[in-house]
């Protein structure tokens, strides 16, 4: 492949990424509505912290980097958190 096909392939990728992250983030604003629902606050640092852990796991067994993932991570948990404030 050359340089030009091998960029589309990666933007191809990103535009699925989004995709995938529009979808996180309307999942993470119906908890926001739930939580609102119970009176369960917004912030879960279990589960902050299940999920950092795990997504870890899931990084470390597709050869990626942790602390890549988990700087990932961290911004989409901020951002799941905003919405959720809505």
């Amino acid at each position: 492949m050359d340089l030009k096909s091998l960029r589309q392939k990666i933007d191809e990728c990103d535009k699925e990424l989004l995709g995938v992250l529009s979808e996180r983030m309307n999942f993470a604003g119906q908890i926001g509505n739930l939580k609102d629902e119970e009176g369960a606050p917004i912030e879960d640092t279990t589960r902050d912290s299940e999920v950092l852990s795990s997504r870890a796991s899931w990084a470390s067994s597709r050869h990626l980097s942790t602390e890549m993932v988990k700087e990932i991570f961290e911004s989409i948990l901020k951002e799941s958190k905003r919405r959720q404030k809505r």
